[in-house]
């Protein structure tokens, strides 16, 4: 389990974090805390894309990371 921040980058989406629904955009951030379900459905055709940062870090991350660094070098 681990808290979850997120900024949108790109593109537009129905978020969902616990029973808190709502439309986000470019510029806007969201924040669930542990063990919160969350969520989201894109909204248009552009592409979604937004930064995350998690707390403590995710395996899946680190892990995901850690291959990358191993491709280059």
């Amino acid at each position: 389990p681990h808290e979850q921040l997120s900024v949108m980058i790109q593109g537009r989406m129905r978020l969902t974090v616990g029973n808190d629904v709502r439309d986000i955009g470019p510029g806007d951030m969201w924040y669930a805390p542990v063990g919160v379900e969350h969520g989201g459905e894109v909204l248009g055709t552009e592409p979604v894309i937004f930064i995350d940062v998690y707390a403590p870090p995710s395996s899946t991350i680190t892990d995901h990371v850690k291959q990358l660094k191993a491709q280059t070098t």
